[in-house]
């Protein structure tokens, strides 16, 4: 599998960044998703009020890939992070105290992954 993003995949990226960032702290746990327990909410929940779920799981599918090849040293994906609990190997990586937070410093990340600019 190619690692590279086509060019509709950098523009879902920027769109997703887009949404994140807009999203109001206040909103972040207010969505669709969450789990089992109904506690935790998720970064796939906004994607998916937005539109964006299939196609932001098509570029975490490129990272999957990346990580095999020990491109991409982060062995968890978007929902790890977003729900990561004091302990774990992820909160550790992650130290932002929200899960919006947690979630804007991953998806720097993707952007420098990607050779994108990554504000």
């Amino acid at each position: 599998m190619d690692t590279k993003l086509t060019p509709q995949e950098v523009h879902t990226l920027k769109r997703i960044r887009h949404v994140v960032e807009q999203t109001k702290p206040s909103q972040w746990t207010t969505g669709d998703e969450h789990t089992d327990d109904g506690q935790r909410h998720c970064f796939l929940g906004h994607m998916e009020n937005h539109g964006l779920r299939s196609q932001w799981t098509k570029i975490e599918s490129k990272l999957e890939e990346a990580q095999i090849e020990d491109k991409w040293k982060y062995p968890f994906d978007v929902t790890d992070v977003n729900d990561a609990q004091k302990g774990e190997h992820v909160a550790k990586m992650f130290r932002q105290k929200t899960p919006r937070g947690r979630c804007t410093a991953y998806l720097r990340k993707v952007f420098r992954f990607f050779g994108l600019e990554a504000r």
